[in-house]
Parts: C-alpha cells; sequence; structure tokens
C-alpha cells in the first residue's frame, strides 16, 4: 500500500509537470501566433494604405480589366500596362529619346520638347484655331499637312507662273539682243563708211590739191542752200500746224453745232420710259404701292421719282413726289413717300421711273468727274465711288470710260489741274501733277468720246432726279 500510493504521488507530479509544460508551450505559441498575426495585419494595413496612396477603389475596378494574363503564369500589372502605354505615348510624342526618360518625368520631359512646337504653330497656321493645343497632336499634323499641301500647290502655281515669266523675260532678251546686233551692225556699216570718206577725202585733198578751194566753196554754198531750205521747209511746217490747229477749231465748232441737229439715241429715249405706276396711295401713312413685285426683281431701298400720268416725263428728271422702297410683294411693293408736294399729291395711275433700275436688263453707266453730293460747293472726296456704288446696289454696271456698250454718261465736275512746283519737295509734287493731270487727261477723253458716240449724258441733278435721289 504504501508504494501504491508513492506512484500515484509521482504519475500526478509527472502529469502537472507535463500539463506545466504544456500549457507553457500553449501560451509561447499563442503569444508568437499573436506577434505573427500583428505583423501580418501590419503588413495588410501598409499594402491598403500604399494602395490608396496609388488608386483609389473606383480606379482600382477601373484597373481590373487592364490586367491579363499571358501565355505563361506571369501575370501582367495594370501598372505595367499603364506605364508601357505611357512610355508608348510618349515615345510617340517626344520620339525614341524619351524611352530613356524615367517614368516620371516623361510629361515634363514631352511638355518641354512640345513648348516650341506650341509657341511657332501659330506663325505656321494659317487658321489660328487650329493651332491649339488642346485639339490633339494628331488634329495638329492633319493641319499642317493640310497647310503643307496648299503651301505645295502655290509653290507650284508660283514656279509656273515664275517659268513663264522666265521665257517672257527671255524672249524679251533675245528680242533686244537682236535689236542691239542690228544696231552694232548698222554702226559697224557706217564707221566703214565713214572710213571710206574719210581716206576718199584725204585722197581728193591730196590729188586735187588745186581744186581744193574750189570744192570748199561750192560745198559751203550747198550749205547755206541746205540751210535756206531748211528754214523754208520750217516755216512751211509751222504754218501747216497752225492750219491744222484751225481745221481743228473748225471741227470742233462744226461738231457741237451737228450736235444740236442729232436725234436723241435710243438710250435718251429709253431713260425718259416709266417702269411702273402707283397702284394706291396711303397719305395718311406717307405710304404708296407700286405694280412692281418679286417678279420683276427689284430691290429693297430702290426709289423711283413719280410723275403725272397726263404729262409727259421732263428731260430734266424732276419729279413730283419720291418713292423708297420698303417691302416687296409677289405682285406689288410697299414705298414710303419719301418726298411730296401737298398742292400735287401722288395719284392713282402716275407713272414712276428709276434711271439705274431695269426689269430686263443691265444698264452700262459710265461714271466720270467729282461730285459734291452735300451741296457744300467742294468736291466729296468719295463722290465719285458714292455714285458708282448706287449705281451697282441696284443692278447697273459703272465703267471709267465710254464704248459702245455704255448706255449712260453721267458727268461730275471736271478734275483742277495742279501746277507741277520745283522746290524741296517737287518730286513728290510733281508726282501729285502728273497723276492730277493724267485724271484731267482721262475726263477729257470720255466727255469727247461721250459726245463722239451719242451717249445720253447726265449731270449730278439730273441723274438724282431720275432716281430719286434729289
Amino acid at each position: 500500500m504504501p508504494r501504491a500510493s508513492s506512484d500515484d504521488k509521482r504519475s500526478a507530479v509527472i502529469a502537472m509537470i507535463i500539463f506545466v509544460v504544456l500549457f507553457v508551450a500553449a501560451a509561447v505559441f499563442a503569444v508568437m501566433f499573436f506577434m505573427k498575426n500583428e505583423e501580418y495585419k501590419k503588413q495588410a494595413d501598409d499594402a491598403q494604405d500604399n494602395l490608396a496612396q496609388i488608386a483609389s477603389s473606383m480606379e482600382v475596378n477601373q484597373l481590373k480589366p487592364l490586367v491579363k494574363k499571358s501565355g505563361s503564369s506571369v501575370q501582367v500589372t495594370a501598372i505595367k500596362r499603364i506605364t508601357d502605354d505611357m512610355r508608348a505615348l510618349g515615345v510617340a510624342v517626344a520620339g525614341e529619346d524619351i524611352k530613356s526618360t524615367p517614368l516620371a518625368g516623361i510629361r515634363l520631359t514631352a511638355e518641354k520638347r512640345l513648348a516650341d512646337v506650341y509657341e511657332q504653330l501659330p506663325n505656321v497656321l494659317t487658321n489660328v484655331d487650329e493651332a491649339e493645343a488642346g485639339r490633339g497632336l494628331a488634329a495638329i499634323m492633319e493641319s499642317l499637312i493640310t497647310e503643307r499641301e496648299l503651301w505645295a500647290n502655290r509653290f507650284i502655281e508660283a514656279e509656273m507662273t515664275l517659268s513663264q515669266q522666265n521665257i517672257e523675260h527671255q524672249e524679251q532678251l533675245d528680242t533686244l539682243n537682236k535689236q542691239l546686233s542690228e544696231k552694232d551692225d548698222a554702226l559697224s556699216k557706217a564707221a566703214q563708211a565713214a572710213q571710206t570718206s574719210e581716206k576718199g577725202y584725204k585722197g581728193l585733198a591730196q590729188d586735187q590739191s588745186q581744186r581744193y578751194e574750189n570744192t570748199i566753196d561750192e560745198l559751203e554754198k550747198q550749205i547755206t542752200q541746205s540751210q535756206r531750205e531748211s528754214r523754208d521747209f520750217a516755216d512751211a511746217l509751222e504754218a501747216m500746224r497752225k492750219d491744222c490747229a484751225t481745221l481743228k477749231e473748225q471741227k470742233d465748232i462744226y461738231e457741237k453745232e451737228l450736235q444740236q441737229y442729232r436725234p436723241s439715241p435710243e438710250m435718251e429715249i429709253e431713260a425718259l420710259k416709266p417702269d411702273g405706276y402707283v397702284v394706291q396711295v396711303v397719305p395718311r401713312d406717307k405710304l404708296a404701292y407700286i405694280n412692281l413685285g418679286k417678279a420683276d426683281h427689284i430691290y429693297r431701298g430702290l426709289t423711283f421719282s413719280v410723275y403725272d400720268r397726263y404729262d409727259p416725263m421732263p428731260k430734266g428728271g424732276f419729279g413730283k413726289a419720291t418713292l423708297e422702297v420698303i417691302e416687296i410683294l409677289d405682285t406689288i411693293s410697299k414705298c414710303r413717300i419719301t418726298r411730296f408736294d401737298e398742292t400735287d399729291p401722288i395719284m392713282e395711275q402716275d407713272l414712276i421711273a428709276s434711271l439705274v433700275w431695269a426689269a430686263d436688263k443691265k444698264y452700262h453707266f459710265c461714271v466720270v468727274g467729282e461730285f459734291d453730293l452735300d451741296g457744300n460747293g467742294t468736291p466729296d472726296a468719295q463722290g465719285r465711288e458714292k455714285i458708282a456704288k448706287m449705281i451697282e446696289e441696284w443692278g447697273g454696271v459703272v465703267t471709267d470710260s465710254v464704248s459702245v456698250d455704255t448706255d449712260f454718261f453721267v458727268v461730275g465736275e471736271a478734275p483742277a489741274a495742279v501746277q507741277q512746283v520745283a522746290d524741296d519737295y517737287g518730286v513728290a509734287n510733281n508726282q501729285a501733277g502728273n497723276q492730277q493731270q493724267d485724271t484731267l487727261g482721262k475726263y477729257q477723253a470720255a466727255r469727247a468720246e461721250g459726245a463722239a458716240l451719242g451717249v445720253p449724258t447726265f449731270n449730278l441733278d439730273r441723274f438724282l432726279n431720275f432716281i430719286g435721289k434729289k
């Protein structure tokens, strides 16, 4: 019994020792597991922080489609794909040299490479809007290609023009060389003739010295006779010039007298023909309706003079009233009454006319001279241009010279002649004088041609009367 009790105690002690050892081992394992778990948790937190710095959860979801597995077990990451794309775009923008640039510096390098390019684009492209960087390099390159093709075509055209000019210049040069060669030949022949004459003269002087004095006297007589004949010829020529001037004056007088008996040309009759008539008058609103509409091709702002239907149109063109078209309908037009006489009001069926406008043709006008449109006694600087603008706006054609195609001739005051002055500014004054003299010459030539062709002539007042602008 005592032995058995001793064994039980020993077993209990051993069991207690084993339990203690296992408890200590478990405690140690638990501590190690806890520490390892904390390390893993810290690594997970660090990884989450790193991922948050790289991309948000939404951005991660957007990057997932970029992650593709290759044929091997190696997976291509989204960052790898983005990095490759950034380098590919960088190479496309800035060239192969950017491959050696760190990833963080690709954008800065590309911007530096493009800075000078973007500054020069407005100077290269015709359309400044095409030089905006926001349009992208592809669109800018397309604009540059188009610009290059445009300038290439212009260069080809300029080259063809230059080639043609070179051909013409070469032809002119060949002509001048030919003329120079002919003159050289003529000069050579003249020199030979002079040498021959000189030799003949010397031989004659040597061989016939005894007749020298007689020959000299005979030559002097011939020279005197030639001089006398030259003076007589000059006197006769001067007399002929005077006769020509007298004949020209008589011719001008006869032409002026003949002009009075010439019948008026057809265009003079055309100017006195009415273009339409008044359909209705609304005196209270100062409105009138005429029988011209869209089919007649009239213009808004066109003016007409109004004439009594029972009286012929006056040659001076001044009517009883004036109208301005303000609205165009299908068959009629509404007009504003711009001038009227209460003692002679506008009536229905009164005639209307405008010298410039015609429903079925374009009249040709020659406009020359200076015009005082504001009536201050001084010609307007742009007087002719204003007259021409009115004619062209209402369908007429304007020229500065008279021809067989001219229908009407509008004549202003003659340009004042400028006297040439030689002083410190003589060159400029002479140039201005020459230009003014040239303008005066063209004016006089147009007047003479208009009179010769019998073109109906209108001064400023008559012209304004006929178009309802007086």
